[in-house]
């Protein structure tokens, strides 16, 4: 691995986290917890490849007690 590489904005895409956040949601056995202060149909997608047992959280806010519901 080269240490000295600089990491460009072009050598991430969208389509790339997408397939990695999805095989990690596939896996999930209890729950998934999201933080995101988007909601949109990315999200929507992800959780219905997850699980029917699975129970999903999605924290919108990081303000007062939102982090402790």
């Amino acid at each position: 691995m080269n240490k000295n590489k600089i990491i460009s904005v072009n050598d991430f895409h969208a389509s790339d986290l997408f397939e990695k956040w999805n095989n990690l949601i596939v896996k999930a056995e209890k729950s998934i917890l999201i933080f995101t202060p988007y909601l949109d149909s990315t999200i929507n997608k992800l959780i219905e490849n997850s699980a029917k047992q699975v129970q999903v959280k999605i924290i919108t806010t990081l303000e007062g007690d939102s982090l402790f519901q």
